[in-house]
């Protein structure tokens, strides 16, 4: 993934570095209004916290080629069973299509708009 700065600062000076283009599509992906995005942290991912329904959810984007997603929603499937079996946890949610994951690739949307 291409990263560049966006105008979302985390507290700190921290800056976010996922594009304003992959936030629209998360936020078309899992339903929120991309306005309420907070940037929270940048690690080995990026965490930005929304609000939906007056509730506060978060949003993990991870910088990894497509062929990594079959892991990433073996973790979050992990993650589901673990909250499932009363292992205190934050439940992953699901896509608007019903998906535990979504991949967002830069220049998605100029492509969507010709």
């Amino acid at each position: 993934m291409n990263h560049r700065k966006t105008d979302l600062n985390g507290e700190g000076g921290e800056s976010a570095l996922v594009s304003n283009e992959i936030l629209s599509q998360a936020s078309r992906a899992f339903d929120f209004d991309i306005h309420s995005i907070q940037f929270v942290s940048n690690s080995t991912n990026e965490v930005y916290k929304y609000i939906k329904d007056s509730r506060a959810y978060f949003l993990r984007l991870s910088p990894k080629p497509v062929e990594y997603e079959k892991t990433i929603q073996a973790e979050v499937q992990w993650v589901r069973y673990l909250a499932e079996n009363g292992v205190r946890t934050s439940l992953p949610i699901q896509t608007i299509e019903g998906n535990m994951t979504k991949v967002c690739i830069e220049g998605m949307e100029a492509s969507r708009n010709k």
